[in-house]
């Protein structure tokens, strides 16, 4: 808030506080004070409707956020529900194939899904280190 915004508002919260029951307190203005007090509440009003618009801002950026987890939150439900089925299939493969994974032998559906989380965090891994391994050549 300005400087100017702030004197506006003490002066409309100075006006508010006349007691208009008597005419005596509020008859002793002048028309440029009575100029000055209409130009207060002028700004009063302008910094309302800035804050206002602010506000509506804020909203619109808050349902988008909350819009975009509801989408992301679809998204990893979609995702984990593929992961169940691929890994269900792979299961069903493997048991009827009589086909054997890794050190000869069956797996069921969790070990084939932590087998898989196991490679994604072994990427994740590398390309962490590959991102910090650059980042010390760039800074040296």
């Amino acid at each position: 808030m300005t400087t100017e915004q702030k004197e506006a508002v003490a002066l409309v919260k100075d006006f508010t506080k006349m007691d208009f029951n008597n005419p005596m307190g509020w008859t002793g203005y002048y028309d440029t004070e009575l100029k000055e007090l209409q130009q207060a509440i002028e700004t009063v009003l302008n910094l309302i409707q800035e804050q206002e618009k602010e506000i509506e801002k804020y909203k619109k950026l808050y349902q988008k956020a909350l819009d975009d987890a509801v989408v992301t939150a679809h998204d990893n439900m979609q995702k984990d529900k593929i992961i169940e089925l691929m890994a269900d299939f792979i299961e069903k493969v493997t048991v009827d194939l009589k086909v054997a994974f890794g050190e000869n032998m069956l797996w069921n559906r969790n070990e084939i899904k932590q087998y898989f989380e196991r490679k994604v965090e072994d990427e994740r891994n590398i390309k962490y280190y590959r991102r910090r391994k650059e980042i010390n050549r760039i800074n040296e």
